[in-house]
């Protein structure tokens, strides 16, 4: 997903996936953390950002292989 926005502060990007207790928002946090349970620590959400250009937000999860 891509939106033509106004960006994220690096400052605030550094944080949006990290599990910080008492934090209100935590979708992105929750969604992340269960692809990295289901599929492993090198799969979850990436989020790229760039201040007064946009936002695209993606995920990995490994290919699965036909039987």
């Amino acid at each position: 997903m891509h939106d033509d926005g106004i960006g994220i502060p690096e400052a605030k990007l550094a944080s949006l996936l990290l599990d910080i207790p008492g934090r209100k928002s935590i979708g992105l946090t929750n969604i992340h953390k269960r692809l990295m349970a289901i599929y492993g620590p090198d799969n979850g959400l990436h989020i790229d950002s760039t201040y007064g250009t946009g936002t695209t937000v993606s995920f990995k999860i490994p290919k699965q292989e036909e039987d």
